[in-house]
């Protein structure tokens, strides 16, 4: 499968049949490519039941060291030639290059994964987790937020799992609104400012999202009771008419609060940068680090932050965010 991220070309090989119908899914009603030049970004994955041994020197960076009280997702090893093994602690290993791209030869990332990765939903995880370093040497940058655009103003909504921005959304959505991704987003630093890009990923609703937006019950196949939590991708929703790439202009952090009332109070600059951090930057990679951190300053320059309060009436936050 070779896919276009704005100007890159990425093609994503396997064998499995798992592996290349879990992408199927994930990028469904994407433009794919033809088979045609030479890609930029190339990965590789294949199945194991097991994975190789680490090696003996410890890593340099496990995500352990900053979510303290949980086992961490994933560990960071020096390799050869460059590069760094990535070891997701739910089952998979990818070998990333960190070198600058090249026009003679693609950047090539090779990963193993077990089953555990399909049972716990890590997969959508492991595909841009090794994507995103080499992204990164291209000029972009993923931030963990939901984006949509309403007519031509671009809006970011940043926060962790939990937090209602993927309810926030939603809502948007369900309101009119093009739909630029759910759970990654994908800027880049131009001439004309912060630009996020289209990217297409997997959305999880929970049954309390259905409860205030039972709006969504028409994309939930008959089968899927609403219930529970059911897993839509970013095509579901837009039957193929993602949002063009777009200037953003607001970010919002929601807040879940007991509340009838929903409201937006201006952020602090300062703190929406640190936020924006906490939501994107790969803390290991510190070759990319300042041309990162410098795109999410432009960004908090560029746009304007609010944290959002959020009630229950989420049928109001689309007013309330273009407003």
């Amino acid at each position: 499968m070779q896919i276009l991220f704005n100007d890159v070309q990425v093609q994503l090989n396997s064998t499995d049949a798992e592996i290349k119908a879990q992408w199927a899914r994930i990028f469904s009603g994407w433009p794919q490519m033809p088979l045609t030049g030479s890609p930029a970004i190339v990965l590789n994955l294949e199945r194991d039941s097991d994975l190789r041994p680490l090696p003996e020197t410890a890593p340099f960076f496990s995500d352990t060291q900053h979510h303290a009280g949980n086992d961490g997702i994933l560990d960071v090893y020096q390799a050869e030639n460059n590069s760094v093994l990535l070891h997701f602690l739910g089952g998979a290993q990818v070998n990333v290059p960190l070198n600058p791209p090249a026009a003679t030869a693609p950047l090539t990332a090779v990963g193993t994964i077990t089953p555990n990765v399909f049972q716990n939903g890590r997969f959508l995880d492991v595909t841009y987790t090794s994507l995103a370093p080499l992204l990164r040497r291209h000029g972009y940058f993923m931030v963990h937020a939901f984006a949509a655009v309403q007519n031509g103003r671009g809006v970011l909504i940043v926060g962790p799992s939990g937090s209602g921005k993927t309810t926030t959304g939603l809502s948007l959505i369900l309101a009119g609104w093009q739909l630029l991704c759910n759970d990654v987003a994908l800027i880049q630093n131009t001439p004309a400012g912060i630009i996020a890009h289209p990217t297409p990923d997997d959305i999880t609703i929970r049954p309390k999202t259905f409860t205030l937006l039972p709006e969504l019950a028409q994309f939930v196949p008959d089968r899927r009771p609403v219930d529970e939590i059911v897993g839509l991708v970013g095509n579901d929703l837009t039957n193929g008419r993602w949002a063009e790439p777009t200037a953003i202009n607001a970010i919002y952090m929601p807040k879940i609060e007991a509340r009838e009332r929903s409201e937006k109070r201006p952020l602090s600059k300062a703190i929406c940068l640190a936020q924006l951090m906490e939501e994107s930057v790969d803390k290991w990679d510190t070759e990319t680090l300042p041309a990162h951190l410098n795109t999410l300053q432009t960004l908090v320059h560029q746009a304007q932050p609010y944290t959002v309060y959020l009630g229950s009436n989420v049928n109001e936050l689309p007013a309330l965010l273009q407003s």
